[in-house]
């Protein structure tokens, strides 16, 4: 192929050559005769250099998982198995959206020497999920830039970016929310940790129980036991919307980003705390459910989250199946969408809340910590038109709670404390 230069190289020599040979011009002739000579030349180093392609492999290294927020080096290895040089070569790698380029370059110009020629650079990670590292492109010219082969390697490396979880206990004012929702500490005799009373020995009492201070200021000398606490255990089911419209945000503040990273820091708390949760994810045509009852499930909860690239559409059909066939009515559900929902996506949600206690999140907007006047707009759009949308659903009584990415887990944990207080009613 030839180049726009090549072109007018090529067209204006042709030109002073037709020109010197009708005005007699020797002097122009003889120019016009050594760019021409100069054009074969250039002819011939890209076309030899052409040939040496077929020699050249291409391959990338790259960990296959980080988390979200870590810098991580990429090779970019270009093996020529050649003899001798392939020069004036622009070999170019691309960083996909969700990415950004911390350190090195990602476009190499000039000759590959004999064996192994590295390109390395280092990005971080801004987005959660599945993401592709895309073909790399080279492009082959003369010395002149007078003729180029553009040709692309199929390189297709995927790579998953895990949330990163922050300590629940570093959110503001999470005393006065507890507070607020009037949720109290109990505890019963159990197998527990914590301590619960101390009462006099019994026949079958295990040893290791046993109060030896108790004993020692007792004046009989009897034998005391102390009771543990043991706090009952409550499931949290919660169900997240991954359809496309989750992949809407810039950067690192994608709707998907947020809910991932907040889940999985909630998931964490709950555990900690002796709880189960039941996650849910799904959109049109996907379904997952993953059971979380220890902190070891968090990893495979981490797996899949990287797994995770929000394309298919937004449809409810699915999760209310799977909802009606595994929990009781009366169930306390939660389901995490954003405000792209329809009428008949509500139809469904109203069936549901019809069945359980359903609290439906609606996350309305993700903040960005700088102005951006055209994407302000597009909230406010946003806004407005999920306004209509629950006016007209305004009778289906279904709980609905509009938040921003800033209050996602305050609001998981009052809905999770919440039901806390209303199971340790039913088993005190």
């Amino acid at each position: 192929m030839i180049t726009n230069i090549g072109y007018t190289y090529i067209s204006s020599t042709a030109f002073l050559l037709t020109i010197s040979y009708f005005l007699n011009l020797s002097w122009l002739y003889y120019f016009s005769f050594v760019a021409l000579l100069l054009i074969l030349f250039e002819a011939i180093i890209f076309y030899s250099n052409k040939r040496k392609l077929k020699n050249l492999s291409i391959k990338r290294e790259m960990p296959d998982k980080v988390l979200q927020g870590d810098k991580f080096e990429v090779f970019l290895k270009i093996i020529n198995k050649n003899n001798t040089k392939v020069g004036f070569l622009i070999i170019k790698d691309t960083v996909p959206y969700g990415f950004q380029l911390e350190e090195g370059h990602i476009i190499f110009y000039g000759e590959l020497e004999k064996g192994e020629n590295t390109m390395k650079y280092i990005i971080y990670a801004y987005q959660n999920g599945l993401h592709e590292f895309s073909d790399v492109d080279m492009s082959l010219y003369d010395p002149l830039m007078l003729f180029v082969h553009k040709k692309s390697y199929k390189i297709r490396t995927k790579i998953k970016v895990i949330p990163r979880t922050f300590k629940i206990s570093r959110i503001p004012l999470l005393s006065n929310m507890i507070g607020t929702i009037s949720v109290h500490t109990w505890k019963r005799k159990g197998f527990g940790s914590e301590f619960y009373s101390i009462r006099e020995y019994e026949y079958g009492d295990e040893l290791k129980n046993i109060s030896w201070r108790s004993v020692a200021l007792s004046p009989e000398r009897r034998l005391y036991t102390i009771q543990r606490a043991e706090e009952s255990k409550s499931l949290f089911i919660l169900a997240i919307d991954v359809s496309k419209t989750m992949n809407e945000g810039i950067e690192k503040y994608r709707k998907f980003d947020v809910i991932s990273t907040n889940v999985s820091s909630f998931a964490e708390f709950v555990l900690s705390n002796g709880d189960e949760i039941h996650l849910y994810l799904f959109s049109k045509d996907y379904l997952k459910k993953i059971e979380l009852k220890k902190k070891e499930d968090l990893y495979y909860m981490f797996e899949i989250l990287g797994e995770i690239y929000p394309s298919n559409e937004k449809d409810f059909t699915l999760i209310s199946n799977e909802l009606k066939r595994n929990y009781p009515s009366k169930s306390q559900i939660v389901l995490i969408s954003d405000t792209n929902i329809s009428l008949q996506d509500f139809s469904y949600l109203t069936n549901l809340n019809n069945i359980f206690d359903l609290n439906l999140i609606i996350l309305e907007y993700v903040h960005i910590p700088y102005y951006d006047a055209i994407l302000k707009s597009y909230l406010d759009y946003i806004s407005i038109s999920f306004e209509n949308t629950k006016s007209q659903i305004s009778k289906s009584k279904i709980k609905i709670i509009p938040i921003s990415n800033l209050n996602l887990t305050i609001t998981l944990l009052k809905l999770y404390l919440l039901q806390k207080s209303i199971v340790f009613q039913y088993t005190r």
